[in-house]
């Protein structure tokens, strides 16, 4: 797994790389929370992330969480199994998925 951020104005871009599973989910919440002084807007693109584990849906729900009193967040460009995973969970209501 691998994270590189983007942040313009209020405004960040995770790009996640890899897999969102039990061993990596702990790493990204690491490194993603610290970058999260003074944001409104989370944008998690996911568009080279391959794999997401029920440790990656619950690392994204916190995520949510965190956002619920800014503007919120939105994932970015997810692979049809990735995207699908979010609406059989029905996690697509919490969030913005695009």
């Amino acid at each position: 797994m691998n994270i590189t951020f983007e942040k313009k104005d209020k405004t960040l871009t995770a790009v996640i790389e890899g897999a969102l599973d039990t061993a990596t989910s702990p790493e990204a919440e690491k490194l993603i929370n610290p970058n999260l002084d003074g944001i409104e807007k989370l944008i998690l693109d996911f568009e080279k992330l391959e794999y997401i584990s029920s440790a990656g849906l619950r690392l994204v729900i916190n995520l949510v969480q965190s956002m619920d009193e800014k503007d919120g967040m939105i994932i970015k460009n997810p692979n049809d199994d990735v995207a699908e995973v979010f609406e059989l969970t029905g996690l697509t209501e919490l969030f913005s998925l695009k």
